[in-house]
């Protein structure tokens, strides 16, 4: 069971879940566009060995202003924000952070700048820019090349308004990006990614603008695995389009000794909607190899 919780820690009207047991803390990142409670699927198979908390992105937060300027550096800043209201409020300690896409990128980019705040780091298939071209060319003019994306114009203009549940799941199953999701992976993503309205209708709920903006604005995360200094697990989707083979080996090969990698075979970039289960076995025994789990607050 997860309840879900609103505050002002100092960056806004922050929203995020809480659940699982008394040991140490799991902190989750969704992928942009993703509510976190679109992940409960996934969540719930580690709710007994941890306490599991979920900041939402920004795009997430009720009554969020317009993203300008908002860095993906920005994002771990909340993170961190969060991770130190929690360790002064609760008294707990360094968190295992685990992220999806963008969740991991932000989670590596706040590992590498406050270590004392994390225990481990899991990656799955985290955001990044793919390629050797493009990289430079979101250095130079992310704001005005970047937002010529395909990606990140038809984000601007995803359909905001739904008659029902199913029409929503209906619809994205016919998407190349959604295909492969399980059935319980599509009843999560409706159930926290829609909003009821008093006509009965649905929206979004998160934010388009905030979607395409991350998108626009994308961060690698190569930069921060070359400091980490935590133990961390790089999960690759064998059919990622952000990590081909070559570039992944090419950018794993620079890290920090403290970093290892291993392949979600069979899957595109939304790994763990496609094969939660192959995600959560790689994830446990990392876990146990590395001796993070079992260990009271």
């Amino acid at each position: 069971m997860f309840t879900t919780h609103q505050l002002d820690f100092g960056r806004g009207p922050a929203s995020w879940l809480e659940g699982g047991s008394e040991n140490d803390t799991l902190h989750f990142s969704a992928a942009n566009g993703f509510p976190v409670a679109s992940y409960h699927f996934f969540l719930e198979h580690f709710q007994n060995d941890f306490a599991i908390a979920a900041l939402e992105n920004r795009g997430a937060w009720d009554a969020q202003a317009a993203p300008r300027g908002f860095t993906w550096r920005q994002h771990a800043d909340d993170l961190i924000a969060f991770l130190d209201h929690r360790r002064k409020t609760q008294h707990s300690g360094p968190v295992i952070a685990m992220g999806h896409s963008i969740g991991g990128t932000v989670s590596a980019i706040a590992a590498a700048k406050r270590p004392d705040l994390f225990k481990a780091l899991l990656m799955f298939d985290p955001a990044t820019i793919p390629g050797r071209i493009l990289p430079m060319v979101a250095a130079v003019a992310p704001s005005t090349l970047m937002g010529q994306m395909n990606l990140v114009k038809s984000t601007r203009r995803r359909k905001p308004q739904w008659e029902s549940h199913s029409a929503f799941i209906n619809y994205h199953r016919k998407k190349s990006a959604y295909r492969r999701f399980s059935d319980a992976a599509f009843e999560d993503y409706a159930r926290a990614g829609l909003v009821e309205q008093s006509d009965g209708s649905f929206t979004l709920r998160y934010s388009r603008e905030w979607e395409a903006h991350n998108f626009q604005h994308t961060y690698s995360p190569w930069q921060a695995l070359r400091h980490i200094t935590v133990p961390t697990l790089v999960l690759r989707a064998e059919h990622s389009y952000l990590h081909k083979q070559a570039d992944f080996a090419r950018n794993i090969a620079r890290v920090s000794p403290t970093v290892s990698h291993d392949v979600i075979s069979g899957v595109g970039h939304m790994a763990l909607q496609e094969d939660c289960q192959q995600v959560v076995e790689k994830s446990y025994q990392w876990l146990r190899d590395n001796q993070l789990i079992g260990t009271p607050i």
